[in-house]
Order: structure tokens, then sequence, then C-alpha cells
């Protein structure tokens, strides 16, 4: 079974806002990406560690990995991190909007490839008040397949969640003997999305930001 990763990171929540209450709240996630970031709001059953609902669902697109990839030095631009806070602050206001009572906010990808992620982390906390917890491969994995497992209905062993990111892809599931397993990949919908545009397009990515629109004969060779 497949399950995207819109909502892999709510579960971070059950670690960083739980207390000891028995009635459902609701919460905000932001999965702040090499695409921007991503809001998920979701009533939460903290009894149970159970997401109830999915109640909105938000991307605000920043592309962060293509600024990199023109950066000589690997880093987020001033002017990009201007970009990536006003996307950012639209998202908690979207939040705030919804009376969230707790919004956490989880860096993958794009703050381990970035030389100056904590510096753009703090820039965000200095601006918003808003810590932004940097988690690596792993701990991504595992939280997909938390988040997955707490929102379906299905047995464990039968569940393998498939993370696709920016920058990054993991593969999480449960083996016969009830062990975790994880398959962590440094590629993600970007390096896709990058392989179209020059070895299928023929175009610079420095050049485009998007393959799209895509021609019949592009998703042919792209699936191919």
């Amino acid at each position: 079974m497949r399950i995207s990763k819109s909502v892999f990171l709510i579960s971070f929540i059950f670690f960083l806002l739980s207390v000891e209450v028995n009635a459902n709240v609701i919460r905000a996630a932001i999965d702040f990406g090499t695409a921007g970031p991503k809001l998920r709001i979701a009533e939460i059953d903290l009894e149970n560690n159970k997401i109830v609902k999915l109640l909105h669902s938000q991307q605000f697109p920043v592309n962060f990995q293509t600024a990199l990839a023109r950066d000589k030095n690997n880093c987020i631009t001033q002017e990009i991190m201007e970009e990536g806070l006003i996307a950012f602050k639209k998202a908690i206001t979207v939040a705030h909007e919804y009376g969230v009572d707790g919004i956490v906010t989880v860096g993958a990808s794009l703050f381990r490839i970035a030389d100056n992620a904590q510096e753009f982390a703090d820039y965000i906390q200095y601006h918003t008040n808003i810590h932004v917890h940097i988690i690596d491969q792993s701990t991504e994995a595992l939280l997909a397949y938390q988040a997955a497992v707490g929102l379906i209905d299905a047995d464990p062993k039968n569940v393998v969640v498939w993370d696709v990111g920016g920058g990054s892809t993991q593969f999480t599931g449960i083996d016969e003997n009830g062990s975790l397993w994880m398959k962590n990949l440094n590629h993600g919908s970007g390096d896709f999305r990058d392989y179209v545009i020059e070895n299928i397009q023929g175009h610079l990515k420095s050049d485009c930001l998007s393959p799209n629109p895509l021609s019949e004969q592009d998703c042919i060779k792209a699936v191919s």
C-alpha cells in the first residue's frame, strides 16, 4: 500500500506537543522541504495517538532545490531566504485561521543538503519564534511510517510507506520478524524533474523551473 508524504510529519507533534488530555486537539505541522513549506492541519486523538481527520493541506511553493543548484557555494541565498520566510509566514497565518493550539516545523532534505542550513533555520526562528526541527533521513522515514499507521486501519505488517520528497525518498515497512526496515535514497522528485528537463527535453535545468507541459513522448520516455 502506498501512502503519500502529505501527512508524514503530523506524527512528529506526538513527540513534541503531547499533553495528558483525553480530548481531541487541532494541530499544525509544516514540512519545510526543497519545494517550500507544506502545511498540514489535523484533528488528533492524543490518547490513542491517532490522526482523526486531516483538515487542511497546502503547499507554499519556493524552489529551493533549483536555487541551491545555481549557487556555487551550495547555500541558500538571502533572496531565497526572504522568499522562504514569506511563504512560511503565509502557512502560519492559515494555521491560525483553523485555531490550532500548536505548530511544529520539520526541516528535512533541504536542511541536510544546504551548507548554510542552520543559518536559515535560525533566520526563520528569529522572525517567527518557531523552531525548525532538523531531522535526519532515518527519522524522516520513521515518522512517515508512524503517520501512515496512525492514519489508516490496517495491519502494520501489510503496510509499506513510500515517502517521496523533493530531495530524498524513503521506503519503510516491517519484515516477517516484526523488525522495522528502511531503504533511504538521496534522490527525490526534484531530481526526476531535472532529469526530464535535461535528458529528455534537452534544456538546462538552470533555465527551467518546470518541465511542464509534458508531451506524450516526454511521459513515455520518463517512465521507461
